[in-house]
């Protein structure tokens, strides 16, 4: 019995004291979960901010930074949208036109990607200090996010 206990023991994760658990809340990582957006971004998640479960936040490092990924999804239920919307080509996103249609943007503190088809819809903004006019190189790996939410659409 106390070798079982030292195994399973052995097992759980560390926690650090005084460090309280990131509380993710419900549905917020249904699409993209906190180690996809560390991965991508190579910082840590500080919080995770939602009011409905469905429009995530993501934020990264301090809050002071203002960093972070929102992640937000629209499709209808039983929507014939979906296997379009999962085959966007987001390595070959225009920039935002005047046209209603799927995009790449870099503008005001803010990288944006909007895949969509028909009704629906998801979107991913990511706001970093170092987004500029000219673009800040986040691009791969906010396509990258943008993969594993269609994927799990």
């Amino acid at each position: 019995m106390v070798a079982v206990a030292a195994t399973l023991s052995a097992c759980a994760p560390s926690v650090v004291p005084g460090v309280a658990a990131l509380q993710v809340p419900p549905g917020c990582e249904r699409y993209l979960t906190v180690a996809d957006v560390e991965e991508a971004m190579g910082r840590s998640v500080s919080a995770v901010l939602s009011d409905n479960g469905e429009d995530c936040q993501f934020v990264l490092g301090a809050p002071e930074d203002k960093a972070s990924v929102a992640v937000i999804v629209d499709i209808p239920p039983d929507s014939p949208d979906l296997p379009a919307l999962r085959a966007v080509d987001l390595d070959a996103l225009p920039p935002h036109g005047p046209q209603i249609a799927s995009y790449y943007e870099v503008a005001n503190g803010r990288e944006t990607l909007l895949a969509l088809s028909g009704t629906a819809f998801y979107k991913l903004v990511v706001t970093s200090r170092s987004t500029t006019a000219g673009g800040s190189g986040l691009r791969p790996s906010v396509v990258a996010m943008a993969k594993k939410v269609a994927a799990r659409l």
